[in-house]
């Protein structure tokens, strides 16, 4: 992105809008409290490698796709695809077995195979959904940079949903994953 003139990232930004807005594709986002995080991590022993917020923010993920296929009677398995570059990609691809062996048989015929790897400079899935991303976090901020980014906001907007990954959600995860037992409460 930093590459492109203005006039070359416009038209890049309206070609992807294009496909998010033929495709119509569910997009969420996850945030995690880092004082409930922080709190739950000095509650219950867990594991090296289950210490990571980003295991619990993933699994909420992944759980939130399938129960969404489930609500809307969905039998088409999903299958993720994350940046290459980013250093929880490694752990990603360790978690997914992991997560796929403690859910629930509802839930796994939702999952399909483990997470593949791409460069979102020639993935075209993962440039939307790091456009989408830029424009969800300016939206929560409200720091549009002007009144264009904002149309483009409203068209992407209606396929978005945010959730929060709170404390109760952190021992319901942890419960699933079996990192934590009914005792440890």
């Amino acid at each position: 992105w930093a590459t492109l003139e203005p006039t070359q990232r416009r038209r890049k930004i309206d070609a992807l809008v294009d496909v998010l807005t033929t495709y119509n594709p569910l997009t969420f986002s996850f945030q995690l409290n880092w004082s409930d995080f922080k709190e739950f991590k000095n509650t219950y022993s867990l594991p090296p490698g289950r210490d990571d917020p980003y295991f619990y923010l993933y699994y909420g993920a992944i759980t939130l796709q399938a129960r969404w296929g489930i609500r809307e009677a969905n039998p088409t398995p999903v299958d993720f695809v994350f940046d290459q570059h980013n250093k929880v990609g490694k752990l990603v691809g360790e978690w997914y077995p992991v997560f796929k062996s403690k859910c629930s048989p509802e839930i796994q015929e939702r999952l399909g195979n483990v997470p593949q790897f791409d460069d979102e400079k020639t993935c075209v899935p993962l440039q939307c959904a790091d456009m989408f991303a830029w424009y969800a976090r300016r939206n929560a901020l409200d720091l549009f940079p002007n009144e264009w980014h904002r149309n483009v906001w409203d068209l992407l907007s209606k396929y978005y949903s945010a959730g929060t990954v709170d404390m109760q959600e952190l021992i319901e995860i942890g419960k699933m994953a079996g990192l934590i037992g009914e005792k440890e409460e």
